[in-house]
Parts: structure tokens; C-alpha cells; sequence
């Protein structure tokens, strides 16, 4: 049955759904977007303005053309400046009207404003801030200025947003002033029907185990790191091999690289991959790479079409533990996770799955993630202009702010615990986070404490001084939303009580914990509560033993309490093998409510003074947090601050 008409355009006049395009990415991403649409009922439209383009505009080699110079670049950009006028034109005149338009966005492009004037509702996807990428990452613009003021502008007017992940939303609040509710996410996924295991034609690249790359050669891409890698494991004995499948600005030095490792006899560089072979390259490897670095902004908002691409073809994955692939790589599973800037981590990841070769077909075989294509689901249920984001992870409504570079969710202690209840008893399996001044220091510092908080399901306010600094910002956040452990312990520990909930809390020194325990069953009677401390080698056959202590007892909530940034480092590590349904990154919680260290008034704490109290008590371990790292604050409060200004002036 019909369901509508939808107009699809793309107005980057390099990204092309041509064999021959050199944006491998976008164009299964366009297609798969079409054929998705098409499946389910809907007439589509589309307007590709790169499928308009003479081919060397999209061809291999085509952006490194654009790097040649700053008069090189500054004339495409006047090109693609007319083009964009003379496509949004084209694209109304060919498509006509439409239930709604949806738009790939491009750098100088808003073709779906002409639709809009129309009154048809323009949706737009971005998957990425292109005047910072394009400029600083791919240096392929020179009217920088112009490029943002464009993008930002076309931001604020569409009617609906779609942004691919967490990362990249919190972006584009802070960078754009886009309201939070406009946004709607919609990770990647893949075609099952095209990336069929089934269809593999048996044959391999190389005899050896061999690891598998699809996408751009682009620096953030982290290859060089793989091959360096792999050279110095093949030192140490461990013989890998390695397929890339793309093409990018940065083959030539990645060719290189591996030819001086002593690597030319071992990886293969394939150059750009006709779409449709995709699937056959995939075949012919063992284990799938996704290893990207963090960019030049601080952090990684794409979400890699690789990934579900792999899975979808029943190959294990290694992973850089960003948003994706925390949520679709299971450990020991589905594959292995490292920390993004860590060569110890990967080498000891591929290490490890060298080790466990033999059980590469059976997790290959698990049920992936991303068994249907978010593209499917947005043509079941396509966004609603100007509608709520819906907080996936507890299907509900939450609503969240953005300030300081991270994201926190606006709730009183009383919604705080009811959707720790929603969580338990729905059967899901949520982690809960907090946000202090020191915790917002962590995230602009450790990289392993950031991909905690952007996978994290809530985010409350723990620190009246974030509450002071968000209301300086002018960001809508009061007292109320401020819900710190100490106050928060007692009602939710009676609030498990009353409903029969297991509790384990995990951390602290040996006794603590059985003294906090003893001290919230008298207050909350009938708590069943476990405790173990948080002295073992992390890494080790101590670690085995805890998982399996806290999997026989089987927490309704588990409290890690190792402080940052150790416990969110435990919680990423083991994620998957914690059954539990709701972890808490809970902090010196239990040795104020055990006694061992003084807890500060309450008093003090609204009025925003609790650290000092607390600096007092433990200067030695406390000096730095509360006398160093502000200092840090200090400067990014006063550049949120002038952006913040200049963001609320009108733009003509």
C-alpha cells in the first residue's frame, strides 16, 4: 500500500550513487535510505545533484583536488555556492510537491527551503558540523565563515533535524542554539537483504587471519595507528592480515607506511569498491576494523556505516569504544572493544581475538544490532515536525540541556527514581550517570570517562556549582534538578525495599560497605543489599570473581562506587557481563553514609559550598579537584559565554 511521497535530495555535488564515486559512505547511505522508503510503501523522489556532475567531480582522487590551495578551494566554493542556487531551483522543478522533502545535508546546500516555502515540511539530516569538518579536518573549503553561517542558518529554519548520534546533536546545541526538541536521532544501519552472509563466495584475500576495512581513507579513520600495530605484532609473533577497501586523501601515506613496516606482503589496498561488491569484499575477511580516532573537536560524532555492515555480514568487530559501538558490539560476543587513543588496548585486542580464532564463526553468527536499518524505521514512523525527542533508553520523554560540552537531563530526585523503577520493571538494562564540576573536567580530559557519558541512558546534576554556572549560561536548570547521592541514597534504598528490589554496591574498602549496608537496612527495613569492596586487580582473575558474585545474586541495581574515573572505566569493561538492570556510578556514597568519611551539612550543599567542606575533611586526596581543575572551568565557561552572545544575535 502507497504511504506518501517523499522528495530525497542531496545537493554536495561530489557525493554520487555512480560505481565510480570516491564517497563510498554517503552513496550506500542514499541508497539504502531509498530502497528502505521504497520497501515500505513510499514513492520517492530524488534529486542527487552529484549524479548531475561530470565524473571527475566524484570520482577517486576528486578531494584531494580540492586541497591543492587556498585560490583552488576558494573557487569551488563560489562553484558549489551558484550550484546550490541553481539545484534548489532544479530540485522543486523536477519533484514538484511532495508529502515531505528530505535532505542529505551538504556544505552551501538547503535545497529543501524551496520546498518549505511551499509548505511542505523539510526534514533535514546532518551527519556531521561540515563547516568545522570541511575546514579543519578535510581543509576543503576557504569561505569558512560563509559555510557556517549557511549551515547553522539551515539548522535553525528546516522543521525537523535528524542527527545520526548523541555526540553530534550535543554539537550542534552548542554550536548552532538549535532547540534540543527539534533534533531527532537516527543511527545507521544496514540492508540485511544486500549484506547476506549467504551470498559470500568462499573465497579469501589471504591464507592468514585478516582483518577488513570498508570506507574513506580520511585521517581520523585511524589506520596508520592499525598498520603500526600490526608491525609490531608481527615482531612479537602475532600474524595478522589486513584489506582496505576504500579510498581516501590519505591512501598514499597508509600505502607507504605499511610498504616501510615490511607489511606489502600482507596488506592489500583495494582502492575504491563498486557499491555493490561491498558485500563480497566482507566475505572474503575474517574480522571487521572500525577504529577511529578522536578529531580535532575533541570528540567522534560519526556513526560508522562499517560496523553494521560487518555484523550484518556475520563478522566479529574491533572496535573504538565510541557511541555505535558501544551500543551494538557486545565484548566476547559480537567482538572486542578498545579505548580510541590506547595502541596497548588494540594490540591487546587483536591479540586476543587471535587467540579465540576458532570462535569467530559462532560470534559471527550471534544476532547482530542492527538487524533493521534505522532508515526503515523513519519510513514506518517518519519524524513529526517540531516533535520531542523521545529518550530511547527509558521510553519516555526526557528532557536534557546542553552546556560546558556535555549533556545532562533535567529530573527531580522523585523522577530520577522513578526511572530507575521504569527500568527494573520493564526488564531493561540502563546505566546512570551523574555530572559535577569534576565529572565535566573528566570528560574534556579522559577519553575512556567521555565514551562512558555519551553511551550513558540518564544524566542527572550532581553539584549545586553546575547549577550556578548553567543559570549564568542562561541555561534553563534550578536547585531542583540537583539530586546528589547522599540525598538520594535513603529514598531510592526504601523505594527498592518496598518493592522487593536486589541491591549490590560495589567499592570502598573492605568493612565499608557492610557498615553503610547495616545503616540503610535500618533505615530502609527489609532492604535486601550485598556489598563487596572495590581493593582487586581490575584485569584479572579478581575481576572474574566479582562478575560472578554479583551474576549469582542478580541486582535488580548495582551501585559501582570506585570513583571517576575508575568505576566508569569498570562499567565500560564489563558492561555486558553485569546483570543488572539499572548502574550507578555512585562515588564515595557509601563512606559518608558509613561514617568513615564526615558528610558535609546539607545546608552547605545548596548554597553551593559542599566543596569546601569536603576540601577540608580531605585535602590530600581533594586539593587538585577543587583548587586545579576550576581553573580549567574558568576558560570554558567564559568561551560558552561569548559563543552563547554571538549565537542570540540576530542573523540577517
Amino acid at each position: 500500500m502507497k504511504r506518501g511521497t517523499l522528495g530525497y535530495l542531496s545537493g554536495a555535488p561530489r557525493v554520487s550513487t555512480r560505481p565510480e564515486a570516491e564517497a563510498s559512505g554517503p552513496k550506500s547511505h542514499i541508497l539504502g535510505f531509498i530502497g528502505a522508503f521504497r520497501k515500505l510503501g513510499w514513492e520517492v523522489r530524488p534529486y542527487i545533484a552529484g549524479d548531475r556532475m561530470p565524473a571527475g567531480w566524484v570520482r577517486s582522487g576528486s578531494e584531494q583536488k580540492l586541497r591543492r590551495g587556498v585560490l583552488h578551494r576558494m573557487a569551488a566554493d563560489m562553484v558549489r555556492l551558484v550550484l546550490a542556487w541553481r539545484n534548489r531551483r532544479a530540485a522543486w522543478k523536477e519533484i514538484g510537491p511532495v508529502d515531505w522533502v528530505y535532505e542529505r545535508f551538504g556544505v552551501f546546500q538547503s535545497l529543501g527551503r524551496a520546498f518549505q516555502q511551499k509548505g511542505i515540511p523539510w526534514i533535514l539530516e546532518t551527519n556531521g558540523p561540515f563547516f568545522y569538518e570541511a575546514k579543519t579536518e578535510r581543509r576543503s573549503i576557504a569561505l569558512s565563515a560563509v559555510a557556517r553561517r549557511l549551515e547553522i542558518q539551515a539548522y535553525r529554519d528546516c522543521d525537523v533535524l535528524v542527527c545520526i548520534t548523541r555526540p553530534l546533536r550535543d554539537i550542534i546545541v552548542r554550536e548552532a542554539g538549535v532547540p534540543e526538541d527539534k533534533i531527532v536521532l537516527v543511527p545507521n544501519g544496514v540492508d540485511t537483504e544486500r549484506f547476506d552472509p549467504s551470498k559470500a563466495d568462499g573465497s579469501r584475500y589471504f591464507s592468514m587471519p585478516t582483518l577488513g576495512f570498508v570506507g574513506s581513507l580520511i585521517a581520523w579513520q585511524g589506520l596508520d595507528r592499525l598498520i603500526t600495530a600490526l608491525a609490531e605484532l608481527k615482531e612479537e609473533g602475532t600474524d595478522w592480515a589486513l584489506v582496505v577497501a576504500g579510498d581516501g586523501p590519505e591512501r598514499s601515506a597508509w600505502e607507504k607506511l605499511a610498504r616501510d613496516h615490511g607489511l606489502a606482503d600482507r596488506v592489500l589496498f583495494l582502492g575504491s569498491v563498486p557499491w555493490e561488491q561491498v558485500p563480497t569484499v566482507l566475505g572474503r575477511i575474517d574480522v571487521g576494523y572500525s577504529g577511529q580516532v578522536p578529531m580535532k573537536i575533541g570528540t567522534m560524532y560519526h556513526s560508522p556505516l562499517k560496523l553494521y555492515e560487518y555484523l550484518a555480514m556475520a563478522k566479529p568487530v574491533i572496535a573504538a569504544a565510541y557511541e555505535d559501538a558501544l551500543r551494538v558490539v557486545e565484548p566476547g560476543e559480537t567482538g572486542w572493544l578498545f579505548a580510541p587513543e590506547s595502541m596497548t588496548e588494540l594490540k591487546a585486542v587483536l591479540t586476543e581475538a587471535l587467540r579465540i580464532r576458532d570462535r569467530w564463526e559462532a560470534m559471527g553468527a550471534a544476532p547482530p544490532a542492527c538487524a533493521e536499518p534505522a532508515w526503515v524505521g523513519s519510513a514506518r514512523h517518519p519524524p513529526h515536525p517540531r516533535g520531542r525527542t523521545h529518550f530511547a533508553s527509558t521510553r519516555s520523554v526526557m528532557e536534557s540541556v546542553h552546556f560546558l560540552g556535555v549533556t545532562v537531563h533535567r529530573l527531580t530526585t522523585d523522577e530520577l527514581t522513578q526511572g530507575v523503577v521504569r527500568a527494573v520493571e520493564e526488564g531493561r538494562k540502563i546505566v546512570v550517570a551523574n555530572h559535577n564540576l569534576h565529572s565535566v573536567y573528566l570528560y574534556h580530559h579522559n577519553t575512556r570517562f567521555r565514551a562512558f557519558c555519551d553511551a550513558a541512558h540518564i544524566i542527572h546534576v550532581d553539584g549545586m556549582s553546575l547549577v550556578m554556572l548553567a543559570k549564568l549560561l542562561g541555561v534553563p536548570l534550578s536547585a531542583a534538578h540537583r539530586t546528589t547521592y547522599v540525598d538520594w541514597v535513603f529514598p531510592l534504598m526504601r523505594e527498592a525495599a518496598r518493592r522487593h528490589y536486589r541491591v549490590f554496591h560495589l567499592g570502598g574498602r573492605p568493612g565499608v560497605g557492610e557498615k553503610a549496608a547495616a545503616v540503610l537496612r535500618e533505615a530502609a527495613p527489609g532492604l535486601d543489599i550485598q556489598t563487596h569492596h572495590g581493593y582487586f586487580d581490575v584485569t584479572g582473575s579478581d575481576n572474574e570473581a566479582v562478575l560472578r558474585t554479583i551474576a549469582h545474586y542478580r541486582p535488580h541495581i548495582l551501585m559501582v562506587g570506585m570513583g571517576m574515573p575508575r568505576q566508569e572505566s569498570w562499567i565500560l569493561d564489563n558492561f555486558h557481563a553485569l546483570h543488572a538492570h539499572v548502574i550507578l556510578n555512585s562515588g564515595a556514597c557509601f563512606d559518608f553514609v558509613a561514617g568513615v568519611v564526615p558528610m558535609p551539612p546539607r545546608w552547605l550543599g545548596r548554597l553551593g559550598l559542599e566543596w569546601l567542606y569536603r576540601l577540608m575533611s580531605e585535602p590530600k586526596r581533594l586539593w587538585k579537584r577543587y583548587l586545579v581543575e576550576p581553573f580549567y572551568l574558568t576558560g570554558l565557561v567564559a568561551a560558552e559565554f561569548t559563543t552563547r552572545r554571538i549565537l542570540r544575535r540576530p542573523h540577517s
